[in-house]
């Protein structure tokens, strides 16, 4: 018998609870120094974002992907696979 995907990859990543999770936790912290980071969309296991603002030129922004966003992301979301930045 087969695997389904969701054991093989974990279960869809609904954008509605990246959204939430993303203006709950993650904005207010960006928009209190000058920057934003917006939801673009969930493609397989990916979740893709737009940092904006003081946050786009940062030099920390990598940081801000990497130990922030990301580490809360797959804490929350399990089966996800690569946290994409999207440029202008």
């Amino acid at each position: 018998m087969a695997a389904s995907d969701d054991t093989v990859s974990g279960p869809a990543i609904d954008p509605a609870a990246v959204q939430e999770l993303l203006d709950e936790m993650v904005r207010p912290a960006l928009q209190a120094d000058g920057g934003d980071i917006f939801f673009i969309k969930v493609e397989g296991p990916d979740i893709y974002v737009k940092l904006v603002g003081s946050c786009s030129t940062c030099p920390s922004s990598i940081m801000t992907m990497k130990m922030g966003v990301e580490a809360l992301f797959r804490e929350e979301f399990p089966g996800m696979g690569q946290l994409i930045q999207v440029e202008s």
